[in-house]
């Protein structure tokens, strides 16, 4: 689509470049982009859509390395035109990330060029591997029952949880990708907040509560999310509920493996539980959901953690046990071919043993 025609002043907000090839031509040549920033540009599995703005001098054209999964809405243009032009994705079920470099370049000079590269990650904005199936139940053997619903970006749009026939939670989530906000029913509650471009909260919040991510702060400073994060339940202004993650330096960045040493869980600001958490070696992206919520019961399982909604918190590997001051839990699961869960075992030393059969 274009925008308009570019007078002489405007060619400074694409910072453009020139080049006078001799005296004989003197035709000026260069291309810049304004959107995207970066030559490196990374894009989730279930990215679809992106836009580029482009100016070039002369006339142009341009080439993908892999117009496979990567389209351009135009492929050729006008000189001294900004250009604003769609992009489109197909969703990324390899399981591996991809690369496509994007070449814009001068028809009349080919060798004046600019280039930059779409980097497709192999998860979704939720952890997920962009193959990996969505869950739509999940049916416990103490009476607990999980039904959960998708948009077609593989994006959570409800969650009903209860027990022995009673509902204990009803979450339902509305999209709005012209303003990148989201609206969450819960229950009464209702909360929202705009997106990252991993269609994931910072933080949700209604007209009394906030829950989200949070800094934490030793005894000087604040403390890298790399090193520490905290996710907490604030209601009326007090912590209700909050974990706290230290997952000592291990990068958060989409596609890596990363787990936490311990969890310290709080509830109404007081210390509850220090949990050390020890994982098997089964993937834990393989599934739209974070089956290691479940290792808590229905009855303390919370929804958006569940549905992935803060992916910090989602460790990449499956539990294989839990312990504590309190508790000592073991995890046992069954896979399918496609190395998601089948069926899930958590047995409590001492306690009860709870079976999670996954349907999706």
């Amino acid at each position: 689509m274009k925008i308009g025609k570019l007078i002489l002043g405007a060619m400074a907000i694409l910072m453009m470049m020139t080049s006078c090839f001799d005296d004989k031509d003197p035709y000026s040549a260069g291309i810049n982009f304004a959107r995207p920033r970066y030559l490196n540009n990374g894009v989730y599995a279930n990215t679809t859509v992106d836009s580029v703005v482009m100016f070039s001098y002369g006339k142009w054209g341009v080439s993908l390395s892999d117009g496979s999964w990567t389209r351009l809405g135009l492929t050729e243009g006008k000189g001294n035109v900004i250009y604003r032009i769609p992009v489109s994705f197909d969703q990324n079920t390899t399981g591996k990330s991809r690369q496509c470099m994007v070449r814009f370049f001068d028809v009349e000079h080919p060798d004046v060029a600019s280039i930059f590269y779409y980097i497709q990650h192999a998860t979704r904005g939720d952890g997920s591997l962009g193959n990996a199936p969505a869950v739509k139940k999940i049916t416990g053997s103490d009476g607990s029952l999980f039904e959960f619903s998708y948009d077609n970006l593989f994006r959570p749009i409800n969650l009903t949880m209860s027990k022995n026939g009673t509902q204990l939670r009803s979450v339902t989530l509305n999209y709005n990708d012209r303003d990148s906000s989201l609206v969450v029913y819960d229950n009464e509650e209702t909360y929202s907040c705009t997106y990252s471009p991993d269609f994931q909260p910072y933080s949700l919040k209604s007209s009394t509560d906030t829950i989200g991510y949070y800094m934490v702060k030793n005894k000087y400073y604040y403390l890298p999310i790399n090193t520490a994060f905290s996710y907490e339940h604030h209601k009326s202004g007090k912590v209700v509920n909050a974990a706290t993650y230290y997952v000592n330096g291990r990068s958060l960045a989409p596609d890596s493996m990363h787990v936490a040493d311990s969890v310290y869980q709080y509830a109404n600001g007081d210390l509850r539980e220090k949990v050390m958490p020890k994982y098997s070696n089964v993937d834990n992206r393989c599934q739209t959901v974070d089956v290691n919520q479940l290792v808590e019961g229905i009855d303390h399982c919370d929804p958006y953690l569940l549905m992935s909604l803060f992916r910090y918190a989602r460790h990449t590997s499956v539990l294989s046990e839990v312990a504590s001051a309190t508790r000592h839990q073991t995890v046992e699961v069954l896979l399918n071919a496609d190395k998601s869960i089948s069926r899930m075992t958590v047995s409590t030393t001492g306690g009860d043993t709870v079976v999670y059969d996954f349907e999706y």
